[in-house]
């Protein structure tokens, strides 16, 4: 029987303990990611819901810059503490704590979606208030912080 060179013994024992060392990464994006991009828009209106001469949540109407008269509705509690929304569809979403996606309540108008989002009766009053007035109030409650 013939033995074996020694550098063919060494090599076998290199090569797979050079593979052992490489690493690979992979990235995964959803197709079309590249084209995202920011929706920018601002406030342009606000609206106080009264129940009882009680502010029971707040409807900021803001419009998007980059598509002419296209509006959604953020609703808020008393603390301005975002609860849902109104999307331009006219569909109703409530954010839910810990939950990864907003919960969709229904289409409507948007009056049925903020009460709904709210939970309060339709014919709940609401009231014009300055944007500058809620931006104060939040700014002046205690123990609120903005995010």
């Amino acid at each position: 029987m013939r033995a074996r060179p020694t550098w063919t013994l060494q090599l076998s024992l290199l090569i797979p303990l050079a593979l052992a060392g490489c690493v690979t990464e992979s990235i995964e994006r959803p197709v079309g990611m590249e084209l995202g991009r920011p929706t920018i828009s601002r406030a342009v209106e606000a609206w106080e819901v009264v129940v009882q001469d009680r502010v029971v949540g707040t409807v900021v109407i803001f419009e998007v810059e980059s598509r002419d008269g296209e509006r959604f509705y953020q609703v808020r509690n008393p603390h301005q503490q975002e609860l849902g929304m109104v999307d331009a569809e006219g569909r109703w979403w409530r954010f839910e704590p810990h939950a990864p996606r907003p919960v969709w309540l229904g289409t409507g108008t948007v009056r049925e979606g903020v009460c709904r989002i709210l939970e309060v009766p339709e014919e709940t009053p609401f009231f014009e208030v300055p944007i500058a007035t809620l931006a104060g109030e939040a700014q002046d409650a205690p123990d609120s912080s903005q995010n």
